[in-house]
């Protein structure tokens, strides 16, 4: 669940499972105008924010060819490219 916290004037994502004392209320949902949920997650891998100020990173993953075989064949992140056999991740 992706929500706005108050406390911190900022979204986070929550795990549904971990959700205790649930309060149904009589208010309706009104969504925040201004705020592109798809663009927030575009750039990101996991669930986390990225840490304010510190932009996108470069990440090299390297295997073994059976590992790297193993690797191609499932469907990645768009951002992420084959370099000499290698997936390259730019966070």
């Amino acid at each position: 669940m992706y929500a706005e916290n108050p406390s911190i004037k900022d979204f986070r994502v929550y795990g549904i499972d971990r959700i205790d004392d649930l309060k149904v209320i009589a208010e309706d949902f009104k969504p925040k105008n201004g705020i592109n949920i798809l663009q927030r997650f575009e750039d990101l891998i996991g669930v986390t924010n990225p840490v304010e100020g510190q932009g996108k990173q470069s990440i090299i993953l390297s295997f073994d060819k059976e590992q790297g075989l193993y690797f191609k064949s499932f469907p990645w992140h768009k951002s992420f490219d084959i370099i000499s056999g290698l997936k390259q991740k730019l966070v």
